[in-house]
């Protein structure tokens, strides 16, 4: 029997019953009620067993289905498709045989004999490309020919394959491409293997070819996970190995990964040297990573190391003088940790974590990276915030190391309750508010427990010795007023209260004649207020120019002038300050025969300091400038005028305090900044300048610097920096470039002017000596990508005052498809070092790696 239609599926679909028979028995054409255009047969009314496993099986075909109903066969032809189960199958050509329960599918070849049509055949998830294929409906075993097959993210050919019940695949002259690309010229072949659907693939002798051609690089047997992205097995994380100088041979970083679970992974790490060094863990990836879907994310690292230098024979020995390349042992350690926190599964709760603390000498020893090494302070965090409805509360843990002092500050805990701002007169009915409605209340409580010491000094008996711990309140109350339609005043009081459990008494010795501190750990309560106002406005001077490109040039200026009172706290009935006797003159710096006084401050070491001294009635001032200019811009259907910055930033600002008894005015700040080229480059100028001279201590004196020298001002410090970052897509024309680029400047000058005593005999009118250092440096950045495949990093810098180039370090990429390789080079320095690196880049097999590289310690 012959059928042609332009889709057979659409009159003849066929249900199968595994059980009984392949086929159901076909209804008599020849019978004029029978109807051949029905589109399906329900399987119940098909003659078969109620108790079986009933199912179905559609096909359908392009060009024709040819029926042999006594040999229960079917021939589909032309884009034939079959659907059974999970198991669906696509073929210019597919045999139906319901007597061994075989469905067989093939190609055909077109007029010019190229074969068309090869079979697709998809089960599950798995899907795959062959020549032939022979497969059993019943049992569920097949037999493959010519396969393509995509596992996860890589390729498996083989010339004939065998598929079991379990999908379980056995293929002979394996061919492996462990990448996305089916065409990749670089592949691995091996005589026989074993696929493991979502499991592992296990192969004989392994060896790589390249374009065919085979080469001597091989393995005895090859494994390979086979598993999906979002699912992971354990399995051994490949090392870097090699030979350093002074190490010897090494394997760096070799691992084993544990997936606990799809929220946990285990990473660990080891990494070992000829010379007995070793290290646990890696500075490259986290022991810990762990992530729970809209809630938290996060990952843990410990690194533990001993660095082994010298030689054993030198170790010195009953009292010899030690070798200078005797054999030393450093140990070190380090611990870091980040947690995230969705911000969508609790808007009222935060809890971050940011850590990073460890051992001075650990990115000395442990350098693999440019980080690593150029790192000079350590900053940790761990903070849990709570909001409520109207206040906040706050708690930290944190730590900051400095890796050159050794100095180690930890406040733990730290805890911080605000309260909203409150406007406890605001009447909501008023259109117009007043000055009422607009006064504020806020509300601030902290509390820190803070130890600052040596790292070394820390773990040590009297190590919390140094523990301090206090608590502070603040209290502000203002509002703001409109006068006179272009003049806003702004009133406040501060109320402050300080609790300190340590406080310093100080003493005067008679017999050494100086001041002898010491330290009370007794609690203590101490208040402060102050007072002030500030009056501001907004001037504005346009210039208008007649010329085409420059139409307005806008000079913003806001002067604002305050008033800032502060009682005196320095009152003996407040217990705040001690009156002490410091017997020196502070003109001569001699020891006098009548005493003076002086008033000492026992909150100066509290953690949040204590009450401000003597009276203050400061009258403060700040000048602050914006220069805007519209700029004429043509297109093609309009005259547009665009708004550029000419100056962003032109301060100057200072006080005078008529309360005090000498030095009325404070240091003038200077400040300015702007850009260039639509913004590529920023510049920040910074300065200080003092109207009072210097004394013959080096200190500020009490004479104005123009009574000395005529001068306003004595120039104290200044800074200039000027950073600059440019990209293709700044620049007219490349912005879709194929050849992409970034580069960034960053140079910083700065000028600081000291002062030491002079020489001889100080007298009342002595002035001290001035010197001038300074300091300069150029960092740059370069980033260039001149094809697809290729990319070029350059890091260096310029010391101006050593004459010396910085750490400098040149990167070199190229993406060879299944493969990349990566050059990494500092070609000079305490770090100088290379790394030669060819990697795959599937990520399920990224740490097959073939490394060549010489060690950073070799310079040791």
């Amino acid at each position: 029997m012959l059928i042609n239609s332009v889709k057979a599926h659409a009159f003849l679909p066929f249900h199968v019953n595994v059980k009984n028979s392949f086929f159901v028995q076909m209804p008599d054409t020849t019978k004029p009620k029978a109807d051949t255009l029905r589109k399906s047969v329900d399987t119940l009314d098909a003659g078969g067993d109620e108790n079986g496993i009933e199912t179905k099986v559609d096909y359908t075909a392009d060009d024709s289905i040819r029926i042999e109903a006594e040999n229960k066969k079917a021939y589909l032809y032309g884009n034939a498709i079959v659907h059974y189960e999970d198991f669906d199958l696509k073929a210019a050509y597919i045999e139906i045989d319901n007597k061994t329960n075989l469905i067989t599918a093939v190609g055909m070849p077109d007029s010019s004999g190229k074969m068309q049509g090869n079979p697709q055949f998809k089960q599950g998830k798995d899907e795959m490309k062959c020549e032939k294929i022979i497969y059993n409906v019943k049992t569920k075993k097949g037999k493959i020919f010519g396969i393509l097959t995509k596992q996860n993210d890589m390729f498996i050919f083989g010339e004939a394959v065998k598929k079991d019940t379990n999908n379980v695949m056995y293929i002979k002259r394996m061919k492996c491409i462990p990448c996305e690309f089916e065409d990749a010229m670089i592949y691995f072949r091996a005589s026989r293997a074993k696929v493991i659907p979502n499991d592992k693939i296990v192969t004989g002798p392994l060896f790589l070819e390249i374009s065919n051609i085979p080469t001597p690089l091989g393995l005895p047997f090859g494994f390979f996970p086979n598993v999906k992205k979002e699912k992971s097995k354990m399995g051994i994380l490949m090392p870097s190995y090699g030979y350093s100088a002074t190490q010897g041979f090494y394997l760096l970083n070799m691992g084993y990964f544990i997936p606990v679970s799809n929220k946990l992974h285990i990473s660990l790490f080891g990494s070992i040297y000829g010379n007995g060094s070793w290290a646990i863990g890696s500075t490259t990836s986290p022991m810990f990573q762990y992530k729970i879907n809209y809630k938290y994310s996060g990952s843990f690292n410990v690194v533990v190391s001993q660095n082994t230098s010298g030689i054993l024979e030198d170790n010195p020995k009953f009292g010899a003088t030690r070798d200078a390349n005797a054999l030393t042992k450093v140990y070190n350690g380090r611990v870091t940790w980040t947690h995230q926190q969705d911000a969508k599964y609790d808007p009222t709760i935060r809890f971050s974590a940011s850590v990073n603390a460890g051992s001075a000498g650990f990115g000395r020893y442990n350098n693999q990276s440019a980080s690593t090494y150029l790192t000079s302070t350590l900053q940790s965090n761990i903070a849990f915030t709570k909001m409520f409805r109207t206040s906040t509360l706050t708690i930290n843990v944190s730590d900051a190391q400095n890796l050159q002092t050794h100095n180690i500050q930890i406040d733990a805990p730290q805890l911080t309750y605000a309260v909203n701002r409150m406007f406890p007169f605001k009447d909501q009915a008023h259109t117009m508010q007043n000055w009422l409605d607009k006064l504020y209340v806020d509300y601030t409580l902290q509390s820190k427990a803070t130890i600052n010491t040596g790292d070394t000094t820390l773990f040590k008996p009297n190590g919390l010795k140094a523990l301090q711990y206090g608590l502070y309140q603040r209290v502000p109350i203002g509002t703001n007023i409109s006068l006179l339609k272009y003049f806003t005043l702004n009133p406040q009081a501060t109320f402050q209260q300080y609790t300190n459990f340590q406080t310093t008494e100080t003493v005067y010795d008679d017999a050494s004649q100086k001041n002898e501190a010491f330290v009370r750990k007794t609690p203590s309560l101490a208040f402060d207020q102050s007072y002030q106002v500030n009056l501001t406005t907004k001037l504005y001077g346009d210039y208008v120019f007649k010329s085409k490109l420059l139409k307005q040039i806008r000079h913003q200026i806001i002067p604002t002038v305050g008033f800032v009172y502060h009682p005196d706290m320095q009152n003996s009935n407040l217990n705040f300050y001690q009156h002490v006797q410091t017997g020196i003159d502070s003109t001569t710096n001699k020891n006098v025969k009548t005493p003076t006084y002086n008033y000492f401050s026992r909150y100066s070491n509290g953690l949040f300091g204590g009450p401000a001294g003597a009276e203050s009635g400061a009258i403060t001032f700040n000048i602050n400038n914006t220069v805007d200019a519209k700029v004429r811009q043509k297109t093609d259907t309009s005259i547009s005028y665009k708004k550029v910055a000419i100056l962003q930033m032109l301060s100057l600002g200072g006080s005078y305090d008529v309360a005090a008894k000498q030095n009325k005015l404070s240091v003038i700040n200077l400040s300015a900044r702007t850009s260039f080229f639509k913004n590529v480059v920023g510049v920040l100028f910074t300065s200080a300048f003092d109207p009072y001279a210097a004394n013959a201590n080096g200190t500020r004196g009490t004479t104005f610097q123009y009574d000395e020298n005529g001068k306003l001002a004595r120039f104290t410090n200044c800074n200039l920096s000027v950073n600059g970052n440019l990209t293709n897509a700044q620049i007219k024309g490349l912005q879709n470039s194929k050849q992409p680029f970034s580069i960034g400047i960053n140079y910083n000058l700065q000028f600081t002017k000291t002062y030491s005593v002079q020489p001889g005999p100080i007298t009342s009118t002595a002035t001290a000596a001035s010197q001038l250092t300074s300091s300069q440096n150029l960092g740059v950045t370069f980033s260039f990508k001149p094809t697809p495949k290729w990319k070029f990093d350059i890091r260096s810098g310029y010391d101006f005052k050593l004459n010396s180039i910085s750490y400098t370090q040149f990167t070199m990429y190229r993406d060879l498809r299944c493969w990349e390789a990566r050059i990494t080079w500092v070609p000079f320095g305490p770090t100088k070092q290379y790394m030669l690196t060819l990697n795959l880049k599937s990520p399920s097999l990224s740490t097959l790696k073939i490394p060549k590289q010489k060690l950073w310690q070799d310079n040791l």
